[in-house]
């Protein structure tokens, strides 16, 4: 069985990061996730691009966590674990430093990993049918601090501190979860790829035209 990839298409000013793995529900794998930096190291040094759209192949999935079948072999050991959550920190890191926009396109399942994905982006664009989870507790593993804060940051304290969504594994849909939160977004299925088609071109023309500033007040692209 396919371990899946990431695919990097240009697209006039827009990069599109597509996780790949359509037969798990675009679940990353190890190599996955140590292909994220390359990816987004390649769309920071290409002047053409100008904002950096993430998405699951397919849509039935976003991203629908770690790919667990492959815990076994590469989180059997401490070595294991230490290599593998610093493939993961560096594939977040890679999103949230870059100085391009950056949009979490979602459609389907988002859960575990696929959401600390969408966190680390700068805008997040979900479809009516898009399902959020963080199943981890069922797992017995937790989540490093920094992706908590994202969570906190996103849909605030008071829904984190909900037992249902981080300590039960519950599966919210989009206006459950997202809808009305900071920098988020929930459309009907069929309008959230013409809405991010749309904020593309705002943002192509915006960080092409706007000069020094640290945080664009239009657009919200770092400098």
């Amino acid at each position: 069985m396919s371990e899946g990839k990431i695919v990097a298409v240009t697209d006039g000013a827009t990069g599109w990061l597509i996780f790949s793995n359509p037969e798990r529900l675009n679940a990353v794998s190890y190599e996955m996730w140590r292909a994220i930096p390359e990816r987004i190291a390649e769309f920071v040094g290409d002047p053409a691009i100008r904002v950096v759209v993430l998405r699951g192949e397919g849509d039935k999935a976003f991203v629908s966590g770690a790919d667990i079948s492959q815990f076994e072999k590469v989180r059997s050991s401490e070595a294991g674990i230490a290599d593998y959550n610093d493939a993961t920190g560096l594939a977040n890191e890679a999103i949230l430093a870059c100085p391009k926009p950056t949009i979490a396109m979602i459609q389907g399942y988002c859960i575990g990993g696929g959401l600390g994905v969408a966190l680390c982006c700068d805008l997040r664009l979900a479809a009516a049918n898009s399902r959020f989870a963080i199943p981890a507790a069922r797992l017995g593993l937790g989540y490093a601090y920094g992706g908590i804060k994202r969570l906190v940051d996103v849909v605030g304290p008071s829904f984190v501190r909900q037992g249902d969504f981080l300590h039960g594994a519950a599966i919210l849909g989009g206006r459950g979860c997202f809808d009305g939160t900071h920098q988020s977004h929930v459309f009907g299925r069929g309008s959230a790829y013409g809405r991010q088609r749309r904020i593309d071109a705002d943002r192509t023309e915006c960080t092409a035209n706007h000069r020094g500033c640290e945080t664009c007040n239009r657009c919200g692209a770092r400098r």
